[in-house]
């Protein structure tokens, strides 16, 4: 774009400077945009930036990485003095784009303009990113400092605390909250320590937190169900679903996923159903996640099954998470033909497997006895890199016998020799991997290095 003839209309007004500029910006004309910006910056008529244009422009832009990498250039060729608004923006951006190591670089570049909001930035960019243990190190040295986190920002941590597997920082951190200036009564906050304290299969310090909360939203509820989950308390989930339901908060898609877990574990058809219906009323049946959870509760409830199979049929859309399911709740039951007939039409599909796929297969093998099923599923298992999934619970006999069936159908295959030389590794059978290898040799073979990973 060249530079306008005439810019003494713009530089009459800062605010029709900058609705020009978020003009351009949001009909993505970046490039107009910052040319436009770099000769208003560059022109003879001491044309002076306002600290309140460049956040908005930053902000406007922020879907835009080389855009906003090219105005950040800018400003530090111009010798601009960036304002804590303009140093927040910059590391939201950087920080939306997942690039923590410039969030960072930044951030120590400008020590002497930084605000709470300027650190909170920061301790979020690291943690979004899960960058969990360098989230901490700021907060850390926010503290001493002297500035206050707000109880958004103690909730980023408390959750990174969850990920680090620190729950002494998290307690230290919980007991600041209760003795200091910041309230507890942020929801945010509070699910946050509810699911921190569910993490370390603290129950009782979980249910102790929603139990003191003001206020609960549907995202508090859920954790507090799905905390119960986790820690097999099946009836206290229900529980909880219960009061939930009686004070009139709506699910959403995962409060039915934690919610379905302890009705099949406890075989509550009844409830089930119940929560079936919920799910088509709110429309979350399109959902596969959900739709898995329905298929497994079925399966696990005395005559339920039919209802898995005809939740399974009627799936508008079927991803590996609903063949999984129904591949699993098969295997579970123990109808094996079914699980391979499943099997089959998931391949036909062109749905690829994930890990429980392949452990309902392998059940199924080991179920039926047939080695012809099991060749088949472990040649699948070696095409999708899932071969560590047929070696699980300390099935290594099985996995042995089927790999060095492999070898014997295919002896100039040298991913075959691979396979049963990884299973070997994994018994810590050395001997076994040298001779593997010694067959290798005389026979030729050469492990091809581009597919290591079997």
């Amino acid at each position: 774009m060249h530079p306008p003839q005439s810019l003494s209309p713009l530089l009459s007004s800062p605010s029709l400077i900058l609705q020009n500029l978020k003009k351009l910006i949001s009909v993505g004309s970046f490039e107009q945009a910052l040319s436009l910006f770099n000769h208003l910056h560059s022109s003879n008529l001491h044309f002076q930036i306002s600290p309140s244009i460049l956040p908005s422009l930053l902000k406007a832009s922020s879907s835009n990485l080389p855009f906003t990498l090219q105005l950040h250039s800018l400003l530090l060729k111009s010798n601009l003095v960036i304002h804590p608004p303009t140093l927040n923006s910059l590391l939201y951006t950087y920080s939306k784009h997942s690039d923590a190591v410039s969030a960072r670089k930044l951030f120590d570049e400008m020590p002497l303009i930084r605000d709470p909001i300027t650190w909170g930035s920061m301790i979020s960019s690291y943690s979004q990113n899960g960058y969990f243990l360098e989230s901490l190190k700021i907060f850390k040295e926010m503290s001493l400092v002297g500035l206050e986190p707000k109880p958004e920002l103690i909730a980023a941590v408390v959750s990174a605390c969850s990920w680090r597997g620190n729950l002494s920082l998290g307690r230290a951190i919980h007991g600041r909250v209760v003795i200091g200036s910041v309230s507890d009564e942020c929801v945010l906050l509070g699910t946050s320590l509810i699911d921190m304290y569910m993490k370390f299969w603290d129950l009782d310090s979980g249910l102790r937190v929603f139990g003191l909360m003001f206020e609960r939203n549907v995202v508090s509820w859920t954790a507090v169900i799905n905390g119960c989950v986790s820690c097999g308390n099946y009836n206290l989930a229900i529980d909880h679903l219960r009061r939930m339901r009686i004070e009139g908060v709506e699910p959403n898609r995962a409060t039915m996923v934690s919610a379905l877990q302890p009705c099949g574990e406890l075989g509550a058809l009844k409830l089930g159903k119940e929560i079936h219906g919920c799910v088509f009323k709110h429309g979350f049946d399109l959902d596969s996640k959900v739709t898995g959870a329905m298929i497994n509760m079925y399966s696990r409830c005395v005559g339920g099954i039919k209802l898995a199979y005809l939740i399974f049929e009627r799936a508008k859309e079927r991803d590996t998470i609903t063949w999984s399911s129904m591949l699993a709740a098969t295997s579970m039951i123990g109808d094996y033909g079914k699980t391979f007939e499943l099997f089959q039409r998931m391949r036909r599909d062109g749905v690829e497997p994930n890990s429980i796929t392949m452990l309902a297969i392998i059940d199924a093998c080991i179920g039926l006895a047939s080695l012809d099923h099991g060749l088949s599923v472990l040649s699948y298992s070696v095409k999708y890199g899932l071969i560590s999934d047929v070696k699980v619970h300390g099935r290594f006999e099985i996995a042995e016998e089927l790999s060095r069936e492999l070898i014997d159908l295919e002896p100039k295959n040298a991913a075959s020799y691979a396979l049963v030389s990884m299973v070997y590794a994994d018994e810590q059978n050395w001997d076994g991997v040298k001779e593997i290898r010694r067959v290798m040799r005389e026979r030729g073979l050469r492990k091809n290095l581009g597919c290591s990973r079997i």
